[in-house]
Parts: C-alpha cells; structure tokens; sequence
C-alpha cells in the first residue's frame, strides 16, 4: 500500500470512532433532557454491565482497542 492509501484509511477509521462518541454524547444529552424514552448513557451502562457476559465483552473490546492504537502506534506495513 501507498502512504496516501494508509493516511486515508487511518483517516477514516479515526473518523468512525469519532462519529460513534459524537453519537454516544448526542444520546446522553438527549437522556438527559429527558427526550422521548430515551435513557441516559449512565443508567444504560450499569444496566447493562450487571451481566457477566456483557462485561467481559467490554473488557474485550478496550483490550482490542489499547492492542490496536496503543501497542504499535508506528507501524512499518510490510517495509
């Protein structure tokens, strides 16, 4: 792959996950406002974290996340 098409792809990847928390701050916000039925991201998180299930998978997921941005932040792409 080209630097071009890595920066790009980086680009857009780090653009998802900033879209997911603008979401994620939109949802709260309108939580807490008390808009329609919606429930604060607080509540929804101690809810959903009484199962063991959904726990580990949380783990999983900030393991995955700290493995993917934090462990090789420069990475050579095959060079």
């Amino acid at each position: 792959m080209t630097d071009a098409v890595i920066e790009i792809t980086r680009a857009v990847t780090i653009a998802g996950y900033v879209a997911v928390v603008v979401a994620a701050i939109l949802v709260d916000v309108a939580g807490r406002r008390r808009v329609g039925d919606v429930v604060p991201l607080g509540e929804t998180i101690a809810a959903a974290m009484g199962d063991r299930t959904i726990r580990v998978a949380v783990v999983a997921t900030w393991w995955w996340l700290g493995w993917h941005f934090l462990a090789d932040p420069i990475r050579t792409f095959g060079r």
